[in-house]
């Protein structure tokens, strides 16, 4: 079935090579309007650093930058029309103070029951 519409298709494009250049067109056109709403999520560090860099980039010098401090140092979140690509490690939970663990509370004496 799919190959009977591929050569419809095929001999549609053969008799209106334009028609065919104007669907390619209009998709280029669809795809640069997006990347006008580029939303690019950078760790604050990372988005600082970038900052005076993506100005001048061609792709991103649109893009909405937003720093997010649950993003590590070198993840990406990068949003483009309908379509968004995640470059990032999950966060690794802040170690806990040696304090706050039960190894390091004091050992309590053993319980040894009543005394007579």
């Amino acid at each position: 079935m799919l190959g009977l519409a591929s050569a419809r298709a095929g001999a549609r494009i053969d008799e209106m090579p334009d028609a065919f250049l104007r669907r390619i067109e209009a998709l280029v056109e669809q795809v640069q309007s997006d990347l006008r709403g580029t939303v690019l999520r950078l760790n604050p560090a990372d988005a600082a650093a970038l900052g005076p860099l993506i100005g001048r980039s061609e792709m991103l010098s649109e893009a909405r930058i937003l720093a997010r401090e649950d993003l590590n140092r070198g993840d990406v979140d990068l949003s483009i029309g309908g379509l968004r690509i995640v470059d990032a490690l999950p966060l690794r939970p802040e170690p806990t103070p040696p304090e706050a663990t039960p190894e390091a509370a004091p050992e309590a004496a053993p319980d040894e029951g009543p005394t007579a």
